[in-house]
């Protein structure tokens, strides 16, 4: 038994090490760009840029219905709340995420049977600002995305016809 545990917890501890999901990570700024960044950013974290996932393939031989349903259920995983958000023959959806009562992101997801995006749309306590043209969070948007982004891959390896 000692044994089992001993195994499962090296695989959780290389996973972990492996798939780094600390904001730090994701904190992709300078230190000459967080400097510009301050007279417009209001938050106690050093910024970071935005991140945005921008037409991400999907498998071969995929529905837009498949992908709708596999960022669904992706977003379910993670606690997103997906809605659709499509116009007329648009394929699109909206999906928000509040964090412990106090954050909310919302992002816009565009896709069809051969790729989707993740882009920001917009943000409640997380210190969004836009100076000299860029865009710049607080750095736990980034990994909220990221993992959003990655059950997504999950799940459109796994959707079969």
């Amino acid at each position: 038994m000692k044994k089992k545990l001993l195994a499962i917890t090296l695989v959780l501890a290389s996973a972990f090490a492996l798939n780094p999901v600390h904001a730090d990570f994701y904190d992709n700024t300078t230190d000459s760009q967080s400097e510009r960044a301050r007279k417009c950013y209001r938050g106690a974290r050093k910024p970071a840029f935005i991140i945005d996932f921008r037409d991400v393939g999907t498998r071969a031989n995929m529905t837009p219905v498949e992908v709708r349903d596999a960022i669904t259920r992706a977003g379910n995983t993670n606690k997103w709340t997906v809605q659709d958000a499509g116009g007329s023959g648009e394929s699109r959806l909206e999906a928000s995420l509040v964090v412990r009562n106090k954050h909310k992101i919302v992002v816009d997801i565009p896709y069809t049977a051969d790729k989707y995006s993740l882009l920001y749309k917009n943000s409640n306590n997380m210190n969004y600002a836009a100076c000299d043209g860029e865009r710049y969070i607080h750095p736990n948007y980034n990994v909220w995305v990221n993992r959003f982004n990655q059950e997504i891959q999950k799940e459109l390896s796994i959707t079969r016809r």
